[in-house]
């Protein structure tokens, strides 16, 4: 089949290149916008293969890599679409810096991904890249940094649930229970709940020892992810005790 799409692609190349990218272009982004990745990639390596130095394509199949938990194919695309742009003052770069910064993340390279942070807010005022930045400290067990930068994000505009959440977690680390668990609903009730939300809620409420509020989150933990390991080993625990 791909050959055979390949061949039709080819076809259109040489009877109108312009028209061809165009659709092909189309083809790519709603693959990319239905989640469709790996469908996507062949869409934008076409593209690349035709028009090499638009960077919107490598960028695209970057995304596609990145979701596909490919990540050094998506820093490479990262890194090509930031080479290409390098002499280039007039386009804003924050998009791909942030991008390939997230790959570094996911990859727990975090110096270099606050470096791109970094790069992100200070030169475009990123806010997301501010509280990312916060999240690779956090994770290199500098809470009171990452604090800093949560804190700062949320002067400056920052109102998402990545921001409640990841300060709720570094709060509870930081045995701040009550503002940990303010930060946590705040995320939930703000911008809905999920798996993530919802143990580190429990988690705090373990802490406190709520055993039944605990409990509740837990079992709903599992409803939503039925292999979360933490959350039924912490299940058993809490029915131990009441």
């Amino acid at each position: 089949m791909r050959l055979i799409k390949k061949i039709f692609i080819d076809l259109l190349f040489k009877i109108n290149e312009e028209k061809a990218l165009k659709f092909i272009s189309a083809l790519g982004n709603d693959h990319l916008d239905r989640g469709n990745f790996k469908a996507g990639i062949f869409y934008f390596d076409n593209l690349v293969v035709y028009n090499p130095k638009k960077i919107e394509y490598r960028y695209k199949r970057g995304t596609c890599y990145y979701h596909l938990s490919e990540y050094q194919l998506a820093l490479s695309d990262y890194n090509k679409c930031l080479k290409i742009l390098a002499f280039n003052s007039k386009i804003k770069k924050d998009v791909y810096y942030f991008a390939r910064g997230l790959v570094y993340f996911k990859i727990r390279k975090y110096e270099d991904a606050m470096k791109d942070f970094d790069i992100c807010f200070e030169k475009y005022q990123h806010l997301e890249a501010l509280i990312h930045k916060g999240m690779c400290k956090a994770n290199l067990n500098k809470l009171d940094e990452a604090l800093i930068d949560y804190n700062k994000a949320e002067d400056l505009g920052a109102d998402s649930s990545v921001l409640f959440n990841q300060r709720g977690l570094a709060l509870f680390k930081l045995k701040m229970l009550d503002k940990a668990l303010l930060d946590v609903n705040t995320s939930i009730t703000k911008y809905g709940s999920d798996f993530s939300k919802l143990y580190n809620r429990g988690l705090i409420h373990f802490k406190n020892e709520d055993w039944t509020l605990a409990l509740s989150d837990f079992e709903s933990v599992l409803g939503l992810c039925p292999n979360h390991t933490n959350a039924l080993i912490h299940k058993k625990d809490i029915l131990k005790r009441i």
